[in-house]
Parts: structure tokens; C-alpha cells; sequence
């Protein structure tokens, strides 16, 4: 995807990132997608999460049109409770705009990630996703991250599977 950009984000850009996740997720789903405004929820958390030291947000557009996200954070010993793992990058959210799907952008992301984490100091990614998103298994896969084994359900987003790569 030669018109493809890819470029770092700061506290104003979490808007378009969270309205990417949640027209994402309403796609994956098989709802209605919503047109205009991020849910609630979604934005606080990448605002959280975005405020939280290390933490980064990237975005890929299509001209002036965003097209995908990413988010990434510092892992944490006990999945986020305990101590920062040195090393380790957890990828809290990647989304690409449906209409977009299939055309690269995933995987452009995903690429742009594992050099960002590489150049903060980064050995491993680490990221979860849901049982029943084999599309994005399949990327994840594709990209060189492999199923740890671990698993475990989520009060959000059902039962999950835990994935890993080398950076």
C-alpha cells in the first residue's frame, strides 16, 4: 500500500484511535458500525493507557483519512498488576479501519511496532486476543508472533489467547 503513512501519535489523535477500535471490534462483531464518536469507554482507557510512561500511540493514514491504530504500553508482571517486565512491550490495541481490511495496513502497523519497540529498548511484544478473531490470529501469525499457551477469559472480551515475538 504505497500511499500508506505511518506516524507517531499524541493525546489528540486518541479520539480517532478510539473510534478506530470500536468500528473495528462493531465489524469483527458483526454490528452496526458507528459513524462519528468513539464509545466512552474506550477513550478513557487509551488515555489511560497513553499516559502511562513508555507508552506510545501510531497511527496509519490514507492521505489525511486514519485508517489504523495501534497502542502499545510497558508489560507488567501479572498481566498489568505488578512491576514493569524490562524489555517487554505489551500491544494493548491494533485496528484498522473494516473497509481497510485485507489491504496491509495490519501488517504495516504491526511492522512499525516491532521497530518502535526495538529502538525503546524493547526484546519482546506481547499482545492478547479473542478466541474467535482468526483474522487477527492470522496476522499476528504471519508477523511472527506464536501462541504462548496461555489463555484465560476476560470480562470484556471473552476467552482470550496470549501471543509473543521476538523483537
Amino acid at each position: 500500500m504505497t500511499d500508506l503513512t505511518l506516524r507517531l501519535g499524541g493525546p489528540d489523535d486518541i479520539p480517532a484511535a478510539a473510534l478506530l477500535s470500536d468500528r473495528a471490534e462493531a465489524a469483527r462483531r458483526g454490528e452496526p458500525i458507528l459513524p462519528d464518536y468513539p464509545e466512552t469507554a474506550t477513550l478513557e482507557a487509551m488515555e489511560a493507557r497513553l499516559k502511562a510512561e513508555g507508552s506510545w500511540l501510531l497511527l496509519a493514514y490514507l492521505g489525511d483519512q486514519p485508517v489504523g491504530a495501534a497502542l502499545a504500553i510497558r508489560a507488567r508482571e501479572r498481566d498489568g498488576a505488578g512491576e514493569v517486565i524490562p524489555g517487554l512491550f505489551h500491544l494493548t490495541t491494533l485496528a484498522v479501519e473494516p473497509q481497510h481490511w485485507g489491504e496491509g495496513v495490519g501488517e504495516a502497523l504491526l511492522d512499525r511496532v516491532v521497530e518502535e519497540a526495538r529502538s525503546r529498548g524493547a526484546h519482546r511484544l506481547q499482545l492478547w486476543t479473542q478466541a474467535d478473531n482468526l483474522r487477527a490470529q492470522l496476522l499476528y501469525e504471519r508477523c511472527g508472533f506464536r501462541r504462548t499457551g496461555r489463555t484465560r477469559i476476560d470480562e470484556v472480551h471473552g476467552h482470550i489467547f496470549h501471543y509473543e515475538r521476538d523483537v
